[in-house]
């Protein structure tokens, strides 16, 4: 099962190195001189050294895509606070809430619920502290000593897994405020990538899996309720329990994942349009 928020986090984030490369690749044919501007760009643009505008542009660039891919990060821990809640930890929830869902205290949060790779986890640290500095006025965010020295006791695994990136000079970088170079953006959004992924899996195995379901039903009729409950119950039965798990399945529940689950949407196709708007006015199908 991958949740909703997972597959939108995929969806948005899945290219950002694609659209990176093509944006590196047109400016180094900008700084090669064998790319010119066209007609439809009616701006001025006329820069008096092309190497160094390429060269800004390269940097800002790759600051969009860091901001990006964290902002990113930031709606997938948003959307597993919102209805249907993906967190079933109600520690975990006040956590974040106290911090005012914060994306750095929510990762931090996160950090201390569940188990991570520590090379990724750390790896994503150090991106959104990045992050923070090149974008926050006068932000000073740095990982904890803990984190910097296992991204230095890896730095042979890390080279390993991430195309021979040296954690040292990245951390120097970071350190001077630097802008990361491609490889390292493009190692940090696969780190967070995977950070991700065994995020969800995690949250999912932890989620009450009727609560959940009934939470989303009642979350779709409530945005139309007498259009969205005759969409289902002005059917004939077997066609409402097609129309359920297609409302389920945009969350990632499928039919074959639990029996307790299909009992639950088997019952639901079985009552009536009334019965089924009496339930919702009382705030579940359970």
């Amino acid at each position: 099962m991958k949740s909703k928020n997972l597959k939108l986090f995929k969806r948005e984030i899945g290219q950002a190195n694609h659209y990176l490369i093509t944006i590196l690749v047109g400016l180094d044919g900008v700084k090669a001189g064998v790319i010119e501007k066209n007609e439809e760009f009616s701006t001025s643009w006329n820069p008096k050294d092309k190497v160094a505008s390429t060269n800004r542009s390269r940097e800002f660039s790759i600051k969009s895509v860091l901001s990006w891919t964290v902002d990113n990060l930031d709606m997938y821990f948003r959307m597993s606070y919102e209805e249907p809640k993906l967190i079933n930890n109600i520690s975990l929830q006040k956590e974040i809430d106290k911090n005012n869902q914060s994306v750095y205290h929510s990762f931090l949060s996160f950090g201390k619920a569940y188990e991570f790779d520590q090379i990724n986890s750390s790896i994503v640290d150090l991106m959104i502290c990045w992050r923070n500095r090149l974008v926050h006025y006068k932000a000073e965010n740095k990982p904890l000593a803990e984190v910097i020295n296992l991204l230095k006791r890896d730095r042979n695994k890390i080279m390993e897994r991430h195309n021979g990136m040296d954690i040292l000079l990245t951390l120097e970088r970071f350190e001077k405020k630097q802008t990361p170079t491609f490889k390292e953006i493009a190692s940090m959004i696969k780190a967070m990538i995977e950070y991700v992924y065994q995020l969800d899996k995690q949250l999912i195995e932890d989620i009450d899996l009727l609560a959940y379901s009934d939470i989303i039903i009642i979350k779709y009729i409530r945005e139309n309720v007498d259009k969205r409950l005759q969409n289902i119950y002005k059917k004939p039965e077997k066609s409402r329990e097609k129309v359920i798990w297609n409302i389920l399945s945009e969350y990632g529940l499928k039919e074959d994942m639990d029996i307790n689950l299909k009992n639950f949407v088997l019952d639901l196709s079985k009552i009536s349009y009334s019965s089924a708007k009496s339930k919702y006015n009382n705030g579940s199908f359970i």
